[in-house]
């Protein structure tokens, strides 16, 4: 089965809908105990980390699961509508809120600007993992922390308001590493100084990310997992990186006007202080034509990363060290959203080492689609070659991807060109096909002559 540049990512965009990348978690026991808790992770944050509120801190309070999912389905739906058409976000909105109620203790309240905490949950897991009361009382102190880490990014850092601009997969995925990693770098330093428990630490993290704490033979979707791993695990990677290289004036600057342009910057800390250069593609100059065919519409543009394809190449089920050896040779790219009333449309464009990097990519693409083929999670698959002009073949892609009982049909069209590879997809082919092709044919060009 021939492999295509756009599934992964468009699986990523599927993960995130059911991760949300700014949808902190918190727990907590009664409301006596969730105010005394609330001032003891204020004052712990403000010894070990230099966090302090002024006047006071944001409020916490109890919720209820039905409380949280009210919130978190407005939330959802805004970060969605970024992704999707705006009844299939509002769908996927209430069952993504639905899932949340069930599987987080609560969350900072972004426009409310308070901590929802839901004590009954916070009983249920300690009881559920044998927490003794000196580690419950931890694992609420630790995830107090981490919620008021998530206040301060906003109301020190403003860094929610990113969230307006973030309009596609990959940007909603870079703000989620950025937020959570650093919550995790903060709240790992104020337990390690503050004597917490190591074990209420690692549970607090799989809660906060709305994870299984409690049966070991519950799983996610693969996909989920690695929307996991990036956000808190390599995103505090990324923190622990950039304090141990430039300070607090690194980890500051990553919150304020050095905010990381995509998820390559996470993964690659390094490249924080010294981003890579030679070889690079004019992607202005050769995506330019494209704007004449989506004249009209509502586009968002944004670098591409790293980690939209290791999300979304995550359910494939690949040992983790092919997957590494074949995306070190991915460099950079473009993406871009685009929404015209009930039509959508995805551009992508990637950038690798050279083109047997580019091939090798594409073998593994090709191998794991098989896979999903097997398991019969894509269906209908049919491909054939396109003819866009001036000698230039690609090819043209019709599947269906099934995604927790969410049937997706798929049109994509591609051109690969040396080291690099242009990809669009919609999930609207009657009505939008015709402008794919016209997009793919506009860019063909520039691309193999650059």
């Amino acid at each position: 089965m021939p492999a295509s540049f756009h599934p992964p990512a468009r699986r990523a965009a599927a993960f995130l809908i059911l991760l949300a990348a700014a949808v902190p978690a918190a727990r907590a026991r009664e409301a006596v105990d969730i105010a005394a808790a609330a001032a003891q992770a204020a004052a712990l944050l403000k010894e070990h980390a230099g966090i302090a509120f002024e006047p006071a801190p944001p409020p916490v309070r109890a919720a209820t699961p039905a409380e949280l999912q009210a919130v978190a389905e407005r939330e959802q739906e805004t970060l969605q509508r970024a992704l999707l058409a705006p009844e299939q976000a509002k769908i996927l909105a209430r069952k993504t809120a639905e899932q949340l109620a069930q599987s987080i203790h609560g969350k900072y309240a972004i426009g409310e600007r308070e901590i929802l905490v839901l004590p009954d949950t916070l009983e249920r897991t300690a009881r559920a993992v044998g927490l003794d009361a000196g580690e419950r009382d931890d694992l609420l102190r630790i995830v107090l922390v981490h919620e008021l880490v998530h206040a301060s990014q906003d109301l020190h850092h403003r860094a929610f308001r990113r969230l307006e601009a973030a309009r596609n997969a990959e940007a909603l995925l870079a703000f989620g590493a950025v937020i959570e990693g650093h919550a995790e770098f903060v709240s790992r330093r104020v337990a390690s100084k503050a004597g917490l428990s190591e074990r209420v630490l690692a549970l607090a993290v799989r809660s906060s990310a709305g994870m299984p704490v409690n049966d070991a033979k519950q799983s996610l979707a693969a996909g989920v997992q690695e929307i996991f791993h990036l956000q808190y695990v390599k995103g505090r990677a990324f923190f622990e990186h950039l304090y141990a290289t430039g300070g607090d004036a690194a980890v500051a600057a990553a919150l304020g006007d050095r905010w990381p342009a995509d998820t390559s910057v996470i993964l690659h800390p390094e490249r924080f202080f010294a981003p890579p250069g030679g070889g690079a593609i004019d992607w202005d100059r050769v995506l330019a034509g494209a704007d004449g065919p989506l004249a009209g519409w509502e586009v968002s543009k944004a670098p591409l990363g790293e980690g939209i394809f290791r999300t979304g190449m995550a359910m494939y089920g690949f040992p983790k060290e092919r997957v590494d050896a074949v995306l070190a040779g991915f460099v950079d790219g473009r993406s871009w959203t685009c929404k015209s009333g009930t039509k959508d449309l995805t551009l992508l464009a990637g950038r690798f080492k050279d083109a047997a990097a580019r091939e090798a990519y594409e073998a593994l693409d090709r191998e794991g689609m098989r896979r999903l083929a097997d398991r019969k999670i894509l269906t209908g698959f049919r491909e054939g070659p396109l003819d866009l002009g001036g000698g230039r073949t690609g090819k043209e892609t019709r599947l269906t991807l099934t995604l927790l009982g969410q049937a997706m049909a798929l049109y994509h069209v591609e051109y690969a060109a040396g080291p690099a590879v242009v990809g669009v997809q919609t999930m609207s082919e009657r009505e939008a096909g015709e402008t794919a092709r016209k997009v793919l044919e506009r860019v063909a060009g520039p691309l193999g002559a650059d």
